[in-house]
Protein backbone atom coordinates (compact mmCIF):
# COMPACT_ATOMS: atom_id res chain seq x y z
CA UNK A 1 0.00 0.00 0.00
CA UNK A 2 2.65 2.31 0.71
CA UNK A 3 4.49 1.77 -2.49
CA UNK A 4 1.10 2.65 -4.28
CA UNK A 5 0.96 5.22 -2.68
CA UNK A 6 4.06 6.66 -3.87
CA UNK A 7 3.16 5.79 -6.80
CA UNK A 8 0.31 8.08 -7.45
CA UNK A 9 2.16 10.64 -5.80
CA UNK A 10 5.13 10.37 -8.23
CA UNK A 11 2.23 10.46 -10.95
CA UNK A 12 0.39 13.61 -9.75
CA UNK A 13 3.69 14.90 -9.52
CA UNK A 14 3.93 14.27 -13.35
CA UNK A 15 1.05 15.27 -14.35
CA UNK A 16 1.23 18.57 -12.50
CA UNK A 17 4.66 19.66 -13.84
CA UNK A 18 3.07 18.55 -17.72
CA UNK A 19 0.18 20.90 -16.57
CA UNK A 20 2.87 23.90 -16.13
CA UNK A 21 4.87 22.85 -19.47
CA UNK A 22 1.47 23.31 -21.12
CA UNK A 23 0.84 26.57 -19.11
CA UNK A 24 4.11 28.03 -19.91
CA UNK A 25 3.51 27.43 -23.98
CA UNK A 26 0.00 29.08 -23.37
CA UNK A 27 2.02 31.79 -21.85
CA UNK A 28 4.38 32.00 -25.01
CA UNK A 29 1.38 31.86 -27.49
CA UNK A 30 -0.45 34.85 -26.09
CA UNK A 31 2.93 36.82 -26.08
CA UNK A 32 2.09 38.05 -29.89
CA UNK A 33 4.12 41.14 -30.11
CA UNK A 34 6.98 40.47 -28.04
CA UNK A 35 8.77 43.68 -26.55
CA UNK A 36 11.59 43.44 -24.41
CA UNK A 37 9.57 42.83 -21.11
CA UNK A 38 7.89 40.16 -22.87
CA UNK A 39 10.88 38.48 -24.83
CA UNK A 40 12.63 37.95 -21.19
CA UNK A 41 9.06 36.25 -20.01
CA UNK A 42 9.12 34.37 -23.09
CA UNK A 43 12.96 32.85 -22.74
CA UNK A 44 11.98 32.26 -19.37
CA UNK A 45 8.30 29.78 -19.72
CA UNK A 46 10.33 28.29 -22.47
CA UNK A 47 13.12 27.64 -20.16
CA UNK A 48 10.65 26.19 -17.97
CA UNK A 49 8.98 23.81 -20.58
CA UNK A 50 12.01 22.85 -21.85
CA UNK A 51 13.60 22.05 -18.44
CA UNK A 52 9.93 20.20 -17.25
CA UNK A 53 10.40 17.67 -20.87
CA UNK A 54 13.92 17.37 -20.41
CA UNK A 55 13.55 16.21 -16.97
CA UNK A 56 10.93 13.83 -17.12
CA UNK A 57 11.88 12.37 -20.15
CA UNK A 58 15.51 11.71 -18.16
CA UNK A 59 13.73 10.32 -15.20
CA UNK A 60 11.64 7.56 -17.03
CA UNK A 61 14.31 6.54 -19.13
CA UNK A 62 16.63 6.04 -15.68
CA UNK A 63 12.98 4.09 -13.92
CA UNK A 64 13.15 2.12 -16.93
CA UNK A 65 16.44 0.94 -16.24
CA UNK A 66 15.82 -0.32 -13.49
CA UNK A 67 12.25 -1.87 -13.75
CA UNK A 68 12.12 -3.75 -16.77
CA UNK A 69 13.86 -7.34 -15.93
CA UNK A 70 14.75 -8.68 -18.95
CA UNK A 71 18.75 -6.90 -20.19
CA UNK A 72 18.05 -6.96 -23.63
CA UNK A 73 14.28 -6.01 -23.44
CA UNK A 74 15.73 -3.25 -21.16
CA UNK A 75 18.35 -2.13 -24.14
CA UNK A 76 15.63 -1.52 -26.55
CA UNK A 77 13.27 0.29 -24.26
CA UNK A 78 16.24 2.67 -23.33
CA UNK A 79 16.72 2.78 -26.99
CA UNK A 80 13.63 3.81 -27.18
CA UNK A 81 13.65 6.76 -24.39
CA UNK A 82 17.24 7.89 -25.72
CA UNK A 83 14.70 8.45 -29.42
CA UNK A 84 12.02 10.34 -27.60
CA UNK A 85 14.34 12.98 -26.03
CA UNK A 86 16.23 13.22 -29.11
CA UNK A 87 13.23 14.10 -30.29
CA UNK A 88 12.26 16.82 -28.25
CA UNK A 89 15.85 18.17 -28.18
CA UNK A 90 15.23 18.25 -32.44
CA UNK A 91 12.06 19.87 -31.07
CA UNK A 92 13.35 22.53 -29.03
CA UNK A 93 16.15 23.37 -31.35
CA UNK A 94 13.69 24.37 -34.40
CA UNK A 95 11.21 25.98 -32.31
CA UNK A 96 12.99 28.19 -29.96
CA UNK A 97 17.16 28.43 -31.57
CA UNK A 98 16.18 28.69 -34.99
CA UNK A 99 15.28 32.69 -36.11
CA UNK A 100 13.46 32.23 -38.89
CA UNK A 101 11.20 29.59 -40.18
CA UNK A 102 12.43 29.76 -43.72
CA UNK A 103 16.18 28.35 -42.35
CA UNK A 104 17.21 25.22 -43.92
CA UNK A 105 18.65 23.84 -40.38
CA UNK A 106 15.22 24.70 -39.10
CA UNK A 107 13.72 22.42 -42.24
CA UNK A 108 16.27 19.12 -41.55
CA UNK A 109 15.80 19.74 -38.05
CA UNK A 110 12.09 19.34 -38.73
CA UNK A 111 12.99 15.77 -40.80
CA UNK A 112 15.16 14.92 -37.71
CA UNK A 113 11.50 13.90 -35.84
CA UNK A 114 11.06 11.23 -37.95
CA UNK A 115 14.25 9.27 -37.11
CA UNK A 116 12.37 8.38 -33.76
CA UNK A 117 8.68 8.17 -35.31
CA UNK A 118 10.17 5.61 -37.30
CA UNK A 119 12.14 3.42 -35.39
CA UNK A 120 10.07 3.98 -31.98
CA UNK A 121 7.41 2.00 -33.49
CA UNK A 122 9.98 -1.00 -34.79
CA UNK A 123 11.57 -0.69 -31.43
CA UNK A 124 8.20 -1.85 -29.63
CA UNK A 125 8.08 -4.42 -32.56
CA UNK A 126 11.12 -6.20 -31.12
CA UNK A 127 10.27 -5.63 -27.22
CA UNK A 128 6.91 -6.86 -27.05
CA UNK A 129 8.93 -10.17 -28.89
CA UNK A 130 10.72 -10.51 -26.45
CA UNK A 131 7.79 -11.15 -23.36
CA UNK A 132 7.43 -15.16 -23.54
CA UNK A 133 11.07 -16.22 -24.56
CA UNK A 134 13.54 -17.18 -22.78
CA UNK A 135 16.32 -14.67 -20.99
CA UNK A 136 18.74 -15.71 -23.52
CA UNK A 137 16.61 -15.31 -26.60
CA UNK A 138 17.91 -12.67 -29.68
CA UNK A 139 16.40 -11.22 -32.28
CA UNK A 140 16.21 -13.28 -35.10
CA UNK A 141 17.60 -12.29 -38.69
CA UNK A 142 14.27 -11.57 -40.34
CA UNK A 143 13.09 -9.13 -37.65
CA UNK A 144 16.63 -7.10 -37.83
CA UNK A 145 16.61 -6.54 -41.51
CA UNK A 146 13.03 -4.39 -41.20
CA UNK A 147 16.05 -1.95 -40.25
CA UNK A 148 16.43 -1.97 -43.82
CA UNK A 149 12.58 -0.36 -44.57
CA UNK A 150 13.11 1.95 -41.61
CA UNK A 151 16.40 3.67 -42.80
CA UNK A 152 15.01 3.89 -46.51
CA UNK A 153 11.72 5.72 -45.30
CA UNK A 154 14.31 8.03 -43.04
CA UNK A 155 16.42 8.44 -45.59
CA UNK A 156 12.74 9.27 -47.95
CA UNK A 157 12.26 12.07 -45.48
CA UNK A 158 15.87 13.60 -45.50
CA UNK A 159 15.93 13.66 -49.21
CA UNK A 160 12.49 15.17 -49.67
CA UNK A 161 13.79 19.00 -50.90
CA UNK A 162 14.86 16.95 -53.41
CA UNK A 163 11.60 14.75 -54.73
CA UNK A 164 8.83 16.35 -52.37
CA UNK A 165 7.21 12.82 -52.07
CA UNK A 166 7.03 13.39 -48.30
CA UNK A 167 6.00 17.10 -48.25
CA UNK A 168 5.17 18.90 -50.93
CA UNK A 169 5.33 22.88 -50.52
CA UNK A 170 2.92 24.68 -52.45
CA UNK A 171 3.78 28.12 -52.00
CA UNK A 172 7.63 27.18 -51.86
CA UNK A 173 10.14 25.62 -49.83
CA UNK A 174 10.81 28.38 -47.80
CA UNK A 175 7.46 28.30 -46.52
CA UNK A 176 7.24 25.08 -45.37
CA UNK A 177 6.64 25.83 -42.05
CA UNK A 178 3.20 27.13 -42.35
CA UNK A 179 2.18 25.48 -45.72
CA UNK A 180 2.97 21.81 -46.63
CA UNK A 181 0.78 19.15 -48.20
CA UNK A 182 1.31 15.50 -47.40
CA UNK A 183 2.57 13.71 -50.18
CA UNK A 184 2.03 9.22 -50.64
CA UNK A 185 5.80 8.33 -48.54
CA UNK A 186 4.00 9.91 -45.75
CA UNK A 187 1.56 8.13 -45.73
CA UNK A 188 3.22 5.12 -45.94
CA UNK A 189 5.55 6.49 -43.36
CA UNK A 190 2.15 6.91 -40.99
CA UNK A 191 1.31 2.93 -41.95
CA UNK A 192 4.24 1.75 -40.83
CA UNK A 193 3.87 3.85 -37.41
CA UNK A 194 0.04 2.60 -37.04
CA UNK A 195 1.02 -1.08 -38.39
CA UNK A 196 3.78 -1.47 -36.17
CA UNK A 197 2.27 0.41 -33.19
CA UNK A 198 -0.88 -2.29 -33.82
CA UNK A 199 1.16 -5.12 -33.45
CA UNK A 200 2.95 -3.77 -30.44
CA UNK A 201 -0.98 -3.27 -28.49
CA UNK A 202 -2.52 -6.53 -30.05
CA UNK A 203 1.18 -8.88 -29.03
CA UNK A 204 1.17 -7.12 -25.38
CA UNK A 205 -3.18 -8.48 -25.25
CA UNK A 206 -2.34 -11.65 -26.56
CA UNK A 207 0.93 -12.46 -24.68
CA UNK A 208 -0.49 -11.14 -21.39
CA UNK A 209 -1.05 -13.92 -19.02
CA UNK A 210 -1.42 -11.63 -14.94
CA UNK A 211 -4.88 -12.44 -14.40
CA UNK A 212 -5.48 -8.82 -14.58
CA UNK A 213 -9.15 -7.63 -14.93
CA UNK A 214 -10.11 -6.51 -18.62
CA UNK A 215 -10.38 -3.21 -18.19
CA UNK A 216 -6.79 -2.95 -17.23
CA UNK A 217 -5.68 -4.73 -19.92
CA UNK A 218 -7.74 -3.27 -22.83
CA UNK A 219 -5.66 0.39 -21.54
CA UNK A 220 -2.73 -0.19 -24.39
CA UNK A 221 -5.45 -0.52 -26.78
CA UNK A 222 -7.43 2.59 -25.36
CA UNK A 223 -4.45 4.61 -25.46
CA UNK A 224 -3.31 3.62 -29.19
CA UNK A 225 -6.75 3.92 -30.28
CA UNK A 226 -6.70 7.46 -28.98
CA UNK A 227 -3.03 8.42 -30.78
CA UNK A 228 -4.93 6.97 -34.15
CA UNK A 229 -7.84 9.26 -33.92
CA UNK A 230 -5.32 12.21 -32.86
CA UNK A 231 -3.08 11.83 -35.86
CA UNK A 232 -6.09 11.57 -38.43
CA UNK A 233 -7.66 15.02 -37.01
CA UNK A 234 -4.08 16.16 -36.60
CA UNK A 235 -2.93 15.00 -40.27
CA UNK A 236 -6.59 16.76 -41.41
CA UNK A 237 -5.95 19.81 -39.47
CA UNK A 238 -8.54 19.38 -37.82
CA UNK A 239 -6.63 20.23 -34.48
CA UNK A 240 -3.16 22.05 -33.54
CA UNK A 241 -0.99 21.39 -31.12
CA UNK A 242 2.80 20.59 -29.94
CA UNK A 243 2.63 16.93 -31.92
CA UNK A 244 5.78 16.29 -30.78
CA UNK A 245 5.24 16.68 -26.87
CA UNK A 246 1.75 15.22 -27.63
CA UNK A 247 3.38 12.48 -29.66
CA UNK A 248 5.84 11.34 -26.84
CA UNK A 249 3.49 11.12 -24.01
CA UNK A 250 1.41 9.30 -26.14
CA UNK A 251 4.20 6.67 -26.51
CA UNK A 252 5.20 6.72 -23.15
CA UNK A 253 1.66 6.80 -21.60
CA UNK A 254 1.61 3.22 -23.98
CA UNK A 255 4.52 1.87 -22.65
CA UNK A 256 4.09 2.50 -18.60
CA UNK A 257 0.47 1.30 -19.19
CA UNK A 258 1.86 -2.18 -19.94
CA UNK A 259 4.44 -1.91 -17.53
CA UNK A 260 1.72 -0.99 -14.94
CA UNK A 261 -0.37 -3.77 -15.81
CA UNK A 262 2.08 -6.12 -15.90
CA UNK A 263 2.36 -6.90 -18.96
CA UNK A 264 5.82 -5.79 -19.78
CA UNK A 265 7.68 -7.92 -17.29
CA UNK A 266 8.98 -5.62 -14.87
CA UNK A 267 10.75 -5.08 -10.71
CA UNK A 268 6.94 -3.90 -9.62
CA UNK A 269 5.29 -5.61 -7.11
CA UNK A 270 8.41 -7.66 -5.61
CA UNK A 271 7.60 -6.42 -2.15
CA UNK A 272 4.15 -7.56 -2.29
CA UNK A 273 5.09 -10.77 -3.82
CA UNK A 274 7.68 -11.90 -0.78
CA UNK A 275 5.78 -10.80 1.94
CA UNK A 276 2.91 -13.40 0.42
CA UNK A 277 5.63 -15.91 -0.81
CA UNK A 278 5.72 -18.96 1.17
CA UNK A 279 9.29 -18.82 1.03
CA UNK A 280 11.28 -18.31 4.07
CA UNK A 281 12.71 -15.57 3.31
CA UNK A 282 13.74 -11.29 4.72
CA UNK A 283 15.97 -8.91 3.39
CA UNK A 284 18.03 -6.69 6.08
CA UNK A 285 20.47 -3.55 5.55
CA UNK A 286 23.70 -3.17 6.12
CA UNK A 287 23.00 -2.69 9.59
CA UNK A 288 20.69 -5.90 9.86
CA UNK A 289 17.56 -4.06 10.19
CA UNK A 290 14.63 -5.74 8.59
CA UNK A 291 12.95 -4.08 5.79
CA UNK A 292 10.83 -7.02 3.64
CA UNK A 293 9.99 -10.10 5.08
CA UNK A 294 7.88 -12.91 4.17
CA UNK A 295 4.94 -13.77 5.89
CA UNK A 296 6.90 -17.53 6.65
CA UNK A 297 10.39 -16.30 7.66
CA UNK A 298 11.88 -16.91 11.08
CA UNK A 299 12.96 -14.21 13.58
CA UNK A 300 16.73 -14.94 12.77
CA UNK A 301 18.88 -12.78 15.25
CA UNK A 302 22.30 -10.64 14.05
CA UNK A 303 24.61 -13.29 15.17
CA UNK A 304 23.12 -15.80 13.24
CA UNK A 305 22.72 -14.09 10.25
CA UNK A 306 26.83 -12.97 10.70
CA UNK A 307 27.70 -16.41 10.95
CA UNK A 308 25.69 -18.14 8.44
CA UNK A 309 27.54 -15.03 6.21
CA UNK A 310 30.83 -17.86 6.68
CA UNK A 311 28.71 -21.11 6.05
CA UNK A 312 25.23 -22.48 5.95
CA UNK A 313 23.96 -22.43 10.12
CA UNK A 314 22.50 -25.43 10.88
CA UNK A 315 19.33 -24.94 13.38
CA UNK A 316 17.26 -27.50 14.29
CA UNK A 317 16.33 -29.31 10.74
CA UNK A 318 16.56 -25.67 9.29
CA UNK A 319 19.50 -24.33 7.18
CA UNK A 320 19.91 -20.50 7.46
CA UNK A 321 21.54 -19.22 4.25
CA UNK A 322 23.04 -15.21 3.98
CA UNK A 323 24.24 -13.62 0.78
CA UNK A 324 25.60 -9.62 0.09
CA UNK A 325 22.82 -7.87 -2.09
CA UNK A 326 23.18 -3.98 -2.75
CA UNK A 327 22.68 -1.90 0.63
CA UNK A 328 22.14 -5.64 2.45
CA UNK A 329 21.47 -9.06 2.89
CA UNK A 330 19.27 -11.48 1.85
CA UNK A 331 18.36 -14.17 4.41
CA UNK A 332 16.32 -17.69 3.73
CA UNK A 333 15.70 -20.72 5.60
CA UNK A 334 15.59 -24.12 4.16
CA UNK A 335 13.69 -26.61 5.92
CA UNK A 336 15.73 -30.05 5.57
CA UNK A 337 13.27 -32.18 7.81
CA UNK A 338 12.77 -34.57 5.43
CA UNK A 339 16.28 -34.62 3.72
CA UNK A 340 17.29 -35.31 7.55
CA UNK A 341 14.97 -38.42 7.58
CA UNK A 342 16.55 -39.46 4.39
CA UNK A 343 19.85 -39.22 5.85
CA UNK A 344 18.74 -41.48 8.67
CA UNK A 345 17.03 -44.08 6.57
CA UNK A 346 20.22 -44.15 4.42
CA UNK A 347 22.50 -44.16 7.40
CA UNK A 348 20.68 -47.42 8.22
CA UNK A 349 20.24 -48.86 5.29
CA UNK A 350 24.25 -47.90 4.81
CA UNK A 351 24.71 -50.42 7.87
CA UNK A 352 22.96 -52.88 6.25
CA UNK A 353 24.10 -53.01 3.35
CA UNK A 354 27.73 -53.14 4.83
CA UNK A 355 26.97 -56.03 6.89
CA UNK A 356 25.75 -57.63 3.52
CA UNK A 357 28.59 -56.96 2.04
CA UNK A 358 31.13 -57.91 4.26
CA UNK A 359 28.90 -61.50 4.08
CA UNK A 360 29.14 -61.02 -0.09
CA UNK A 361 32.59 -60.72 0.74
CA UNK A 362 33.63 -63.20 2.52
CA UNK A 363 31.22 -65.77 0.43
CA UNK A 364 33.41 -63.89 -2.44
CA UNK A 365 36.59 -64.56 -1.03
CA UNK A 366 36.15 -68.15 -0.41
CA UNK A 367 34.56 -68.87 -4.19
CA UNK A 368 37.83 -66.94 -5.58
CA UNK A 369 40.11 -69.23 -3.10
CA UNK A 370 38.24 -72.71 -3.96
CA UNK A 371 38.35 -71.51 -7.75
CA UNK A 372 42.59 -70.46 -7.39
CA UNK A 373 42.59 -74.01 -6.32
CA UNK A 374 40.67 -75.50 -9.00
CA UNK A 375 42.90 -73.90 -11.22
CA UNK A 376 45.59 -74.82 -9.39
CA UNK A 377 44.96 -78.29 -9.69
CA UNK A 378 43.69 -78.40 -13.18
CA UNK A 379 47.05 -76.77 -14.15
CA UNK A 380 48.72 -79.33 -11.73
CA UNK A 381 46.69 -82.09 -13.37
CA UNK A 382 48.06 -80.75 -17.26
CA UNK A 383 51.42 -79.95 -15.95
CA UNK A 384 51.41 -84.02 -14.87
CA UNK A 385 49.58 -85.12 -17.84
CA UNK A 386 52.10 -83.57 -20.36
CA UNK A 387 55.60 -85.28 -18.92
CA UNK A 388 53.71 -88.37 -17.34
CA UNK A 389 56.17 -90.40 -19.60
CA UNK A 390 59.23 -88.62 -17.87
CA UNK A 391 57.67 -88.95 -14.68
CA UNK A 392 56.85 -92.85 -15.04
CA UNK A 393 60.92 -92.86 -16.16
CA UNK A 394 61.85 -90.73 -12.84
CA UNK A 395 60.05 -93.14 -10.41
CA UNK A 396 61.87 -95.99 -12.66
CA UNK A 397 64.91 -94.84 -12.17
CA UNK A 398 64.63 -93.51 -8.56
CA UNK A 399 63.57 -97.35 -7.55
CA UNK A 400 66.44 -98.88 -8.88
CA UNK A 401 68.71 -96.15 -7.36
CA UNK A 402 67.10 -97.32 -3.83
CA UNK A 403 67.97 -100.82 -4.84
CA UNK A 404 71.22 -100.82 -6.86
CA UNK A 405 74.11 -98.79 -4.86
CA UNK A 406 76.48 -99.31 -7.30
CA UNK A 407 74.72 -97.18 -10.02
CA UNK A 408 73.50 -94.53 -7.71
CA UNK A 409 75.53 -91.57 -8.56
CA UNK A 410 74.83 -92.60 -12.16
CA UNK A 411 70.92 -92.89 -11.68
CA UNK A 412 70.64 -89.97 -9.68
CA UNK A 413 73.08 -87.65 -12.59
CA UNK A 414 69.87 -88.68 -15.30
CA UNK A 415 67.57 -88.26 -12.50
CA UNK A 416 68.68 -84.54 -12.55
CA UNK A 417 68.41 -84.40 -16.57
CA UNK A 418 64.81 -85.50 -16.58
CA UNK A 419 64.07 -83.54 -13.62
CA UNK A 420 65.08 -80.24 -15.08
CA UNK A 421 63.05 -81.43 -18.28
CA UNK A 422 59.97 -82.12 -16.12
CA UNK A 423 60.60 -78.37 -14.05
CA UNK A 424 61.35 -76.42 -17.23
CA UNK A 425 58.33 -78.39 -19.28
CA UNK A 426 56.37 -77.20 -16.19
CA UNK A 427 57.20 -73.55 -16.16
CA UNK A 428 56.95 -73.22 -19.89
CA UNK A 429 52.80 -74.68 -19.38
CA UNK A 430 52.56 -71.65 -16.38
CA UNK A 431 53.81 -69.19 -19.13
CA UNK A 432 50.96 -70.34 -21.66
CA UNK A 433 48.51 -69.34 -19.47
CA UNK A 434 49.16 -65.90 -19.43
CA UNK A 435 49.93 -64.98 -22.55
CA UNK A 436 50.46 -67.33 -26.12
CA UNK A 437 53.79 -65.57 -26.90
CA UNK A 438 56.56 -65.71 -24.74
CA UNK A 439 60.35 -64.41 -25.03
CA UNK A 440 62.22 -66.34 -27.45
CA UNK A 441 64.97 -66.77 -24.72
CA UNK A 442 63.13 -69.28 -23.00
CA UNK A 443 63.95 -71.82 -25.04
CA UNK A 444 67.71 -70.85 -24.77
CA UNK A 445 67.15 -70.70 -20.83
CA UNK A 446 65.10 -74.23 -21.06
CA UNK A 447 68.06 -76.14 -23.40
CA UNK A 448 70.92 -74.54 -21.34
CA UNK A 449 69.57 -76.13 -18.24
CA UNK A 450 68.95 -79.68 -19.41
CA UNK A 451 72.68 -79.24 -21.35
CA UNK A 452 74.23 -78.31 -17.68
CA UNK A 453 72.51 -81.43 -15.97
CA UNK A 454 73.82 -83.56 -18.86
CA UNK A 455 77.29 -82.91 -17.78
CA UNK A 456 76.36 -84.75 -14.73
CA UNK A 457 76.29 -87.55 -16.56
CA UNK A 458 79.77 -87.13 -17.88
CA UNK A 459 78.29 -85.79 -21.47
CA UNK A 460 80.05 -82.89 -23.09
CA UNK A 461 77.57 -79.90 -24.33
CA UNK A 462 77.28 -76.56 -26.25
CA UNK A 463 74.64 -74.25 -26.77
CA UNK A 464 74.65 -71.86 -29.37
CA UNK A 465 71.96 -69.29 -29.64
CA UNK A 466 70.68 -65.98 -31.47
CA UNK A 467 66.88 -65.05 -29.95
CA UNK A 468 65.41 -62.42 -31.48
CA UNK A 469 61.52 -60.84 -30.49
CA UNK A 470 58.89 -62.90 -29.00
CA UNK A 471 57.47 -66.56 -30.64
CA UNK A 472 54.50 -68.66 -30.09
CA UNK A 473 55.00 -70.95 -26.56
CA UNK A 474 54.01 -73.76 -28.88
CA UNK A 475 56.73 -73.67 -30.84
CA UNK A 476 59.84 -73.83 -28.21
CA UNK A 477 57.51 -76.39 -26.54
CA UNK A 478 58.11 -78.07 -29.84
CA UNK A 479 61.60 -77.57 -30.21
CA UNK A 480 62.21 -78.17 -26.56
CA UNK A 481 60.10 -81.40 -26.62
CA UNK A 482 62.24 -82.77 -29.66
CA UNK A 483 65.91 -82.13 -27.64
CA UNK A 484 64.10 -84.34 -24.95
CA UNK A 485 63.23 -87.35 -26.99
CA UNK A 486 66.68 -87.55 -28.49
CA UNK A 487 67.94 -87.11 -24.93
CA UNK A 488 65.94 -89.85 -23.08
CA UNK A 489 66.31 -91.97 -26.11
CA UNK A 490 70.23 -91.77 -26.40
CA UNK A 491 71.12 -91.28 -21.96
CA UNK A 492 73.07 -93.90 -22.25
CA UNK A 493 75.01 -93.96 -25.22
CA UNK A 494 75.73 -90.13 -25.67
CA UNK A 495 79.02 -88.55 -25.10
CA UNK A 496 78.69 -85.42 -26.90
CA UNK A 497 75.80 -83.01 -27.44
CA UNK A 498 75.78 -79.84 -29.29
CA UNK A 499 72.83 -77.74 -29.87
CA UNK A 500 72.99 -74.46 -32.19
CA UNK A 501 69.29 -72.29 -33.05
CA UNK A 502 68.66 -69.36 -34.43
CA UNK A 503 65.12 -67.70 -33.33
CA UNK A 504 64.28 -64.89 -35.97
CA UNK A 505 61.05 -63.63 -37.04
CA UNK A 506 58.57 -66.46 -34.90
CA UNK A 507 60.54 -69.20 -36.72
CA UNK A 508 63.19 -71.35 -35.37
CA UNK A 509 66.49 -73.21 -36.73
CA UNK A 510 68.27 -75.74 -35.11
CA UNK A 511 70.87 -78.11 -35.63
CA UNK A 512 71.41 -80.91 -33.28
CA UNK A 513 74.63 -83.18 -32.80
CA UNK A 514 74.71 -85.91 -31.03
CA UNK A 515 78.13 -87.74 -30.32
CA UNK A 516 77.26 -91.73 -29.28
CA UNK A 517 80.12 -94.37 -28.14
CA UNK A 518 77.90 -97.21 -30.08
CA UNK A 519 75.71 -96.84 -33.43
CA UNK A 520 72.27 -97.10 -33.09
CA UNK A 521 69.43 -98.31 -35.67
CA UNK A 522 68.42 -95.62 -38.03
CA UNK A 523 65.08 -96.52 -38.39
CA UNK A 524 63.95 -95.86 -34.55
CA UNK A 525 65.75 -92.37 -34.74
CA UNK A 526 63.91 -91.37 -37.65
CA UNK A 527 60.69 -92.35 -36.03
CA UNK A 528 60.97 -89.07 -33.71
CA UNK A 529 59.25 -86.62 -34.33
CA UNK A 530 56.85 -83.39 -33.01
CA UNK A 531 53.92 -81.19 -33.99
CA UNK A 532 54.88 -78.10 -36.10
CA UNK A 533 58.58 -79.45 -36.63
CA UNK A 534 60.26 -80.12 -39.58
CA UNK A 535 63.00 -82.81 -39.34
CA UNK A 536 65.88 -84.27 -41.06
CA UNK A 537 68.20 -86.69 -39.14
CA UNK A 538 71.45 -88.05 -40.51
CA UNK A 539 73.25 -90.97 -38.74
CA UNK A 540 76.69 -90.87 -38.96
CA UNK A 541 79.68 -93.48 -37.78
CA UNK A 542 80.06 -91.87 -34.45
CA UNK A 543 76.73 -89.64 -33.89
CA UNK A 544 73.67 -88.39 -35.57
CA UNK A 545 73.00 -84.63 -37.23
CA UNK A 546 69.54 -83.62 -36.68
CA UNK A 547 68.20 -80.28 -38.29
CA UNK A 548 64.87 -79.07 -37.53
CA UNK A 549 63.31 -76.14 -38.85
CA UNK A 550 59.97 -74.52 -37.48
CA UNK A 551 58.71 -72.25 -39.64
CA UNK A 552 56.24 -69.83 -38.93
CA UNK A 553 52.52 -70.14 -40.30
CA UNK A 554 50.90 -67.01 -41.48
CA UNK A 555 47.05 -68.63 -40.94
CA UNK A 556 46.70 -70.41 -38.20
CA UNK A 557 43.64 -71.35 -36.22
CA UNK A 558 43.73 -71.12 -32.57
Amino acid sequence: MIKQKKIRQLYIVAIILIFVAFMCRQVDLLLSDKDEYEVLISAIVLTIRNTIHISLMVLWCVSLYNRIINKRARKHVMIGGMLLLFWILARICKNDFTFSKSETIGRYLWYSYYISMVLIPLIGFYIVNYIDKPRDYRTPLWQRLLLIPAFLLIIGVFTNDLHQWVFSFPEGIEYFDDVYEYEFLYVITLSWMILLGGYFVVMLIKKSRVPESREMQSLPAVIFGFAVIFWIMYCTRLITCDITTVDCAIIVLLIESAIQCNMLPSNNNYIEVLSASTIAAKIVDNDYNKKIVSATAADFSIEQIKAAEKEKLKIGNHLINTRKIVGGYVVWQEDITEISELLENLQDTKAQLGEEYDLLQAELSVKERRVKVDEQNKLYDEIAKEVSSQLKLLSKMLNEAETNESRRDELMAKICVIGSYIKRRGNLLLLGERNSFVNSQELEFSLRETLENLKLVGVYTALNSKCEGEIRLKYIVSAYDLCEKYIELLLDNITAMMISFTVQNGSIKMVIQIGLENTVDENIIKDITVKYAEVDCEVQDEGIIVTVNIEKVEKEEF
